[in-house]
């Protein structure tokens, strides 16, 4: 805002003769941020230092984008994201939430009553894989007898209908039947400002009625800068309030026009790209940029935009979406959501740069299928299932499967190769199959061996990564990482260490068949052993607890002999008390 606008605004406000008692009451207080978030500066603080209030109503909002959300008072402590309202806001809506008029997009509000004085920080963080997005904190405050002014946008476009809201409370009640008057000054006008009378009514642009909320709107505002001055009345007590706003020239807007359509570039019968068209009415002719965002479900994004020089007039604009990217990117069949759209006037004449028109949503593209989009020859899609094998019937597994798909457009003999690696990045093995495959999509294996799996000391899940195909020229595929397995327990492979808790519990499992003694006797006197093992190992008498340890052996051979235990099942004690033998 200029000086000059806000200098004769003092004075004309000065000159006022007041017919009531006016009131110096601490005044609602407004703070607007607006920042950009991007996968490189993924992170922005603002900070709100509230001198004392009686109510605080903090906003986030994005475009589309959800985005995370802290806020922590002045100790330092972080607000229960539990009491977030979260609120997602159309192009035609301008509904008052809580106590504050709101742009079009996604909200993310904070409502605190009586909020301590001092510098409240509001962390905003842009999700990892996230596009860039472009987002706003406002933060309102009310005290004691409280008057703000806030217009429903920092900035419109010629021909736009702005809405204002005087937002009174008295304390944290809303002050009803009250005079809201606002005199809008523009910049080079101030002698002669719009009078407009803000009503508490219910009625259309206000929300509800007795609420606080004084609302009132103008349409027609010719471009330039504008200060907004409210005056509230209310049984002889008179407070005023002030907020400013832009309003631009219209530079260009979207119609609603919009098509979509795949492009064979090479006439090989796949889709090089999905081109989106969007239709335009430009009335400042120059250099504009348009970006778009196609989403599959909340978690799979991609960007693309362009650049064209537009006259005056209508115009179509393309975008093109990459067959590569839309694979990369969303992964998933068609059709595709098309959100976050901007135009942005370039240049560095007198308008400069700035957003023309922009929609959070244009409904969806054709239900495309990846299989009708340009692709290598062979692609190696992510995604694995897997199983533990046990090959000598011991209760460990010798090999883990690993099963996945390669899709070639090209039959031949292929050659396949992957690592698997631990949580800490560790290598536990390579493996490596070949075959022929048919064109088309055909499911191949690894074996990896679970002795490394087992002396590793790792539980899982574990990574298959660097998987690679080999095969005829021009075919050869890779995947940096295919998957995770199931989050096996390290203790389930050959080659783990063995412990007394899960010998005993061995024991507590294997079926021994009635007679006499009972079977419950015999589990006992075998859970003794084991246990008498245990507490020599735990004082230190290693060579006692082996003695212990091979009469457990003894005494699982005799059963077995006996009938008394299965001969697959002595083995398997028998093994893993021998396993606890060798443990140093």
């Amino acid at each position: 805002m200029c000086r000059a606008l806000t200098a004769a605004l003092l004075s004309v406000l000065a000159s006022a003769a007041l017919a009531q008692e006016t009131q110096r009451v601490p005044l609602g207080t407004r703070v607007y941020d607006v920042f950009e978030l991007s996968p490189a500066s993924p992170v922005h603080v603002s900070t709100v230092d509230v001198p004392g209030a009686a109510r605080m109503v903090i906003d986030v909002r994005t475009p589309a984008q959800p985005v995370g959300v802290e806020v922590r008072n002045p100790s330092g402590a972080l607000l229960d994201p539990a009491g977030y309202s979260i609120l997602t806001l159309g192009p035609a809506d301008v509904p008052p939430l809580g106590a504050v008029l709101f742009e079009e997009g996604r909200h993310v509000q904070i409502e605190v009553s009586n909020p301590p004085a001092g510098a409240w920080t509001v962390r905003v963080t842009l999700p990892p894989t996230a596009p860039a997005t472009f987002a706003s904190v406002t933060a309102f405050m009310a005290g004691g007898l409280g008057v703000s002014v806030v217009a429903s946008r920092p900035t419109y476009f010629v021909g736009d209908t702005a809405v204002l809201a005087v937002i009174a409370f008295d304390g944290a009640t809303p002050v009803t039947g009250a005079t809201a008057t606002v005199n809008v000054y523009q910049e080079g006008g101030e002698g002669t400002p719009i009078v407009l009378f803000a009503l508490d009514d219910g009625v259309s642009p206000d929300a509800a009625p007795g609420d606080g909320l004084y609302s009132t709107q103008m349409a027609a505002f010719p471009a330039g800068q504008y200060l907004v001055e409210a005056v509230l009345e209310s049984s002889g007590r008179r407070a005023t309030a002030g907020t400013d706003f832009e309003v631009a020239p219209r530079l260009a807007r979207f119609t609603g026009g919009v098509s979509d359509q795949g492009v064979d570039t090479n006439a090989d019968g796949l889709f090089d790209h999905v081109a989106l068209q969007l239709d335009l009415e430009v009335d400042e002719p120059g250099v504009y940029a348009l970006t778009a965002v196609l989403r599959a479900g909340s978690d799979k994004a991609l960007v693309s935009g362009g650049e064209a020089t537009l006259p005056a007039g209508a115009s179509t604009v393309t975008i093109p979406f990459g067959a590569d990217g839309i694979r990369r990117f969303l992964g998933v069949d068609g059709p595709y959501a098309i959100t976050d759209v901007v135009l942005t006037r370039l240049g560095d004449d007198a308008l400069g740069e700035r957003v023309a028109d922009r929609r959070a949503s244009f409904g969806d593209t054709q239900p495309y299928t990846l299989a009708q989009l340009q692709r290598p020859v062979t692609i190696i899609p992510a995604g694995l299932a897997d199983e533990g094998l046990d090959t000598d019937a011991d209760g460990l597994f010798d090999l883990l499967r690993v099963t996945f798909s390669i899709d070639t457009r090209q039959a031949g003999f292929y050659t396949w190769t992957g690592d698997l690696r631990a949580p800490d990045d560790t290598v536990l093995g390579i493996a490596s199959g070949q075959g022929f495959l048919d064109a088309g999509v055909t499911t191949v294996e690894f074996l990896f061996q679970g002795q490394p799996i087992g002396e590793s000391g790792q539980d899982g899940p574990y990574t298959v990564s660097n998987v690679a195909a080999y095969g005829p020229p021009d075919a050869a595929a890779v995947q940096d990482e295919l998957g995770l397995t199931q989050a096996y327990s390290v203790s389930q492979f050959e080659g783990s260490a063995v412990t007394f808790a899960q010998l005993k519990a061995a024991v507590q499992a294997v079926p021994i068949t009635n007679g006499f003694p009972p079977a419950q006797v015999l589990r006992k006197i075998l859970l003794v052993t084991v246990g008498l093992a245990e507490k020599a190992a735990q004082h230190g008498h290693p060579g006692l607890s082996d003695l212990f340890l091979n009469a457990f052996v003894h005494e699982v051979q005799v059963l077995v002999a006996h009938g008394r235990i299965a001969a697959a099942d002595g083995d398997t004690l028998i093994d893993m008390a021998e396993r606890l033998i060798a443990q140093p």
